[in-house]
């Protein structure tokens, strides 16, 4: 997924298309009977959601930064 994130980045620095790429069907406890098997429940997957968070961070430094130039 970092990787995948990664080239996410450097193609939105670069002005390309999948500046908004990668959304997960995010789920809360207890919402199972809508899993199809892609889903992500944030509070039992703590690595993913951290590079989600990073990399939302990421994503709201590269856009300040392109809105400055």
């Amino acid at each position: 997924m970092s990787s995948v994130y990664r080239n996410v980045y450097n193609l939105a620095k670069e002005g390309g298309t999948m500046e908004g790429s990668l959304v997960w069907q995010l789920m809360a406890h207890g919402m199972e009977n809508y899993d199809d098997g892609y889903s992500i429940v944030l509070g039992l997957n703590p690595s993913t959601t951290q590079i989600i968070s990073n990399q939302a961070h990421i994503m709201t430094a590269l856009a300040h930064s392109l809105n400055h130039e």
